[in-house]
């Protein structure tokens, strides 16, 4: 049942933002975050407006309930008042040191015909000498409802309309320590509303004392005689504290409070349910309702709490667990998931999980940062775990929950076939062995996470150690063998990878969709020989025209991507008969024919080759490539200068304003 659509909180505790609003609560509220964030101030804000206390029996305390930011801000405002004061008005006062917690109620009006507005908000204020005043806009929600200002008689109707209103609902605050004294006044609680339900109580009370009166008449008569006062035992036909002492046996005598924590935990909502029988507007504010249960009972009672409690009834919840925070997954129309964070500036705020969007986190990150230049890095961290914490809230529950009723499945199929035990192990061996070659390894999920960080180069080179290690010599970064592969991921604004050749290069440039890519930046690079019939023959529905020279490189853009690129080898000086877009699939540009004929010629790798429409013979390169790109170590600095045209093609060509702005990497290797 939703009888509050919206809170606003304004200085209470850890919310020190003017106004912290609450939004798109349902029938059940659940609130997460780390320790000490704040998620309890929100159940103890809403005791305080409706109980006009904190928790049990503790009272509003401006010192210790007021924001120590607000007032923080507001000693700041009175010492710049001071400064600024003459002789001739001396006066400055602090007149922001207050508590406003605001309620907007959406109540069911059964008749169509009634002219009580269902819509309308209440705002509470506290101060130094606690509850100060209350203000509605009833009066408004009337007036908009029926179109009509309310007269006189009327105001005073709907005034006492939102009394009784608020009068009805009954506020219950568990905290999250919930031990035998918590209990016993539960008990008590339960025996006033028994009573109030059941006038019977009453007639047996008085059963009962007529009784104690005639059996006990010789004792008080003796009493009598010797001090001359009239005496008698007798039970209040209230019977206080009568539930405080009596005892709650459990199956074979045992007592409740001699069963674990998790037993008498149970028994909590049990008698707050029955508590609320018969009352009209209940609300709960339920402190980590999963304390002392194991997995099993606390995906019970998360399920109770949606299904059950929270029917007939508003229910506010805190919690840690996922049994708790993976229910609103299939239930956004009942049940409401919010994140409670510490800002540096703001103290503790609030965001509210999404249909289809989850939580919004650029705002989570423009909230906690607040005008702070400097990121130390203690704070990086804690934003780090409101993002980690966030992102299993959105799906990493999910995925556990889904797995856990997959095992389960599994095992109940396995347990129930007729298969003999060997047989039932070696399939559940499978299937383990299955599961966990899906889970990425550490190596390969920081693999994924660089791909989202630097943009991807495809080469339909096997061996792409050349473009590494000519990377790294022309940006003067010593390397070896040995350590040139880590030394290129630490230094490289890029990722390199292999097709392995011409043609699956093609083929994935030129797949229908790239969905898959849609948050990445890519570029596959052609030699420019016969592989620029497999350029040239990207699709031109998906590609644009070719542009750029053969000397800078040319390249082409995919049409329904941002950063989806394709380009030819630039053409070095010493290579300019090899290549030409005249020549087309004729060129005979390879990777290795960077380096000068000396260099191909001294380590073996020197060939010759006529070609059709060139009039000298031109150089190959012919030797093994996995043993070629080992030579390039002890090459000088100068044989890798015709790899600088490519590397600033590279960079032209992913070096967009987006890319900057999304990806934030230095682009400028050369």
């Amino acid at each position: 049942m939703k009888l509050i659509e919206k809170i606003e909180i304004k200085y209470f505790r850890s919310f020190g933002e003017k106004n912290v609003k609450i939004i798109d609560l349902k029938d059940l509220n659940i609130f997460s975050g780390s320790n000490d964030v704040g998620k309890s101030n929100i159940l103890k804000a809403l005791n305080l407006f409706f109980n006009d206390e904190i928790s049990i029996g503790e009272k509003f305390n401006l010192r210790s309930d007021l924001s120590f930011l607000q007032r923080e801000r507001s000693q700041k405002k009175l010492e710049d008042k001071k400064n600024i004061r003459t002789e001739d008005d001396p006066y400055a006062a602090q007149r922001d040191l207050f508590v406003k917690i605001k309620i907007f109620f959406n109540r069911p009006i059964l008749s169509e015909k009634s002219t009580t507005p269902e819509k309308f908000w209440v705002e509470k204020k506290w101060d130094k000498n606690g509850f100060n005043i209350q203000t509605s806009n009833i009066q408004g929600a009337y007036r908009k409802k029926n179109k009509r200002v309310p007269t006189q008689r009327q105001i005073g109707a709907i005034q006492g309309q939102l009394t009784q209103f608020l009068n009805s609902i009954n506020f219950e605050y568990i905290p999250a320590v919930k031990d035998r004294q918590f209990l016993q006044y539960l008990f008590k609680k339960l025996q006033n509303s028994l009573f109030d339900r059941d006038s019977s109580f009453k007639k047996t009370s008085g059963e009962i004392n007529a009784r104690i009166t005639k059996t006990t008449q010789d004792l008080f008569s003796e009493f009598k005689d010797k001090t001359g006062v009239q005496a008698e035992f007798s039970i209040p036909e209230s019977l206080i504290d009568f539930f405080t002492t009596i005892n709650v046996s459990t199956e074979n005598g045992i007592s409740l409070y001699s069963r674990g924590d998790g037993i008498q935990a149970r028994f909590i909502p049990a008698i707050l349910n029955e508590i609320s029988k018969g009352k009209k507007n209940t609300i709960w504010g339920f402190e980590e309702p999963e304390n002392s249960y194991e997995y099993r009972n606390a995906e019970l009672l998360a399920k109770d709490f949606l299904e059950i409690y929270s029917k007939n009834k508003q229910v506010f919840i805190t919690s840690h667990t996922k049994e708790f925070l993976s229910l609103i997954k299939g239930n956004e129309e009942k049940a409401s998931l919010h994140r409670v964070y510490k800002t540096l500036a703001k103290g503790s705020l609030i965001e509210t999980f999404k249909k289809n969007k989850g939580f919004d986190k650029q705002a989570i990150d423009l909230n906690f940062w607040g005008d702070e230049t400097e990121k130390r890095q203690e704070d990086i961290d804690i934003l780090n775990k409101i993002y980690e914490d966030i992102g299993f809230l959105e799906s990493d529950q999910y995925l556990i929950e889904d797995l856990q009723n997959q095992l389960k499945m599994q095992r109940h199929l396995l347990n129930t076939s007729d298969l003999k035990i060997e047989e039932k192990t070696k399939i559940n061996q499978k299937l383990t062995k299955r599961l966990e070659s899906m889970i990425l390894t550490e190596e390969a999920l920081t693999q994924e996470i660089e791909e989202y960080k630097k943009p991807i180069v495809f080469f339909e080179d096997t061996y792409i150690q050349i473009y590494k290690i000519a990377f790294l010599k022309i940006n003067g970064i010593e390397c070896d063998e040995n350590n040139f592969e880590n030394i290129f991921k630490d230094h490289s604004p890029f990722i390199f990878k292999s097709k392995e050749c011409d043609n699956e290069l093609n083929k994935f440039l030129d797949m229908v969709s790239v969905s898959e890519w849609a948050d990445k930046f890519i570029l596959g690079v052609f030699d420019f020989d016969a592989a620029y019939n497999k350029f040239n023959g990207l699709k031109s529905k998906r590609w644009g025209d070719k542009i750029g020279s053969e000397k800078d490189g040319v390249s082409r853009k995919r049409k329904d991507h941002p950063c989806f690129y394709a380009m030819l080898l630039p053409v070095p000086t010493h290579r300019t008969s090899y290549a030409s877009i005249a020549l087309a699939s004729k060129s005979r540009l390879a990777i290795e024919l960077y380096f000068s004929d000396d260099i191909l010629t001294k380590l073996g790798n020197s060939g010759e080759e006529t070609v059709t429409g060139v009039s000298e013979r031109i150089k190959i390169f012919q030797g093994d490539k996995s043993l070629f790109w080992k030579e390039l170590f002890y090459l000088p600095v100068n044989e890798f200068e015709s790899f600088k045209n490519l590397f600033i093609k590279i960079t032209s060509v992913l070096d967009k304003p987006h890319l900057k702005k999304l990806k934030q990497v230095d682009l400028n290797p050369v």
